[in-house]
């Protein structure tokens, strides 16, 4: 599923929280978090991703990039339950 567009600038470092609480059935929680990115730029994008202490939610920050550039950010979430869902973030890195 898409999650939307995201856009920010090269030089910002900016939270970003993925809320799964209407996804989830009773009694199964987020296990792990992890980020694709299918461009490699110099200087990189970087998204970092960690379920919050309800392990409802993924919790992370984008930072870096280089402006002009649209990556595919594809976001595999494992859950409790060992069910895996996969989303993407179109994160768009403006200029100043």
């Amino acid at each position: 599923m898409q999650l939307g567009l995201w856009e920010q600038q090269y030089a910002d470092i900016r939270k970003v929280v993925i809320d799964y609480t209407s996804f989830l059935p009773a009694a199964v929680t987020i296990a792990s978090g992890t980020a694709a990115i299918d461009v490699a730029t110099t200087p990189p994008l970087g998204v970092a991703l960690t379920p919050n202490a309800a392990g409802t939610q993924l919790i992370g920050f984008i930072q870096g990039g280089i402006a002009g550039q649209t990556y595919n950010v594809t976001i595999t979430t494992t859950f409790s339950d060992t069910q895996v869902k996969n989303d993407m973030l179109v994160v768009n890195i403006t200029e100043d």
